[in-house]
């Protein structure tokens, strides 16, 4: 478990890098990563996914400007999210899939609270994974299960169907756009890794989570609330208790 862990740790180190440039439209590849207040490189060595972080105590090595402990949180979850998929996997094939899926949903979610707009490519990337996760869901995989990977994908687009009509219902009898299109493709998501009942489940989960959220902020008259991170954290929840469910979707 110690190498899913570090695995984590690693992605959620290049999460990081998308978080911060892919809403601006930056290249993910160039330049190397730097303090975007002195804009000096970041050395290797202080730039190992968490020790550095506290080694330096949180800041520039070169000028001392406060790092946002956010770089830490998304690299410690991410290193999390791998163990907890790799305990509950039958392979290591499907559980890198869903580890990189399930990180994709938290970047989004990161991006999605920050910047209220979810981007396209992470989005569709967590979709693919979750996608290619179906073919490896057996205790010994010999080829890809193309069978698997039908069936769960009619669930990932059964999902999407699902959200479409339910955005448009709900922007008709409330007279305002509701839901976003980006959620249509992370209940696709959920549905590609999940099947189609537990995916149904994890929308409903994450309903409930976001409900004391959103009557906070309700209460301070914010109407414009990141649904992404609640259906990431439904679909996570089932993921992990999906033994324990009377069905495997």
């Amino acid at each position: 478990m110690l190498f899913a862990l570090l695995l984590g740790l690693i992605f959620g180190s290049f999460l990081n890098v998308l978080i911060v440039r892919v809403p601006k439209e930056e290249s993910i590849i160039r330049p190397a990563s730097h303090c975007p207040v002195c804009k000096n490189p970041i050395k290797w060595y202080y730039n190992i996914p968490v020790f550095s972080y506290l080694y330096l105590k949180g800041k520039c090595a070169v000028c001392d400007t406060n790092i946002s402990p956010a770089y830490l949180l998304v690299e410690v979850l991410s290193g999390l999210i791998f163990m907890a998929v790799f305990l509950k996997s039958p392979n290591i094939f499907y559980a890198l899939f869903v580890s990189v899926s399930f990180s994709l949903l938290l970047a989004l979610s990161i991006i999605d609270i920050r910047y209220k707009e979810v981007p396209d490519s992470i989005n569709l990337s967590a979709f693919f994974a979750g996608l290619g996760a179906a073919m490896f869901y057996a205790p010994m995989p010999t080829f890809i299960n193309l069978i698997n990977l039908l069936e769960y994908g009619k669930s990932a687009f059964l999902l999407a169907g699902f959200f479409v009509m339910l955005r448009f219902t709900l922007s008709y009898f409330l007279k305002k756009e509701s839901l976003g299109e980006a959620d249509i493709i992370v209940a696709a998501t959920l549905g590609a890794m999940l099947g189609s009942m537990n995916g149904f489940l994890a929308i409903f989960v994450g309903a409930l989570i976001s409900l004391v959220p959103a009557f906070i902020y309700r209460k301070k008259g914010v109407t414009e609330v990141a649904f992404v991170p609640y259906l990431a954290m439904g679909g996570f929840v089932v993921f992990m208790l999906k033994e324990q469910l009377w069905f495997m979707g």
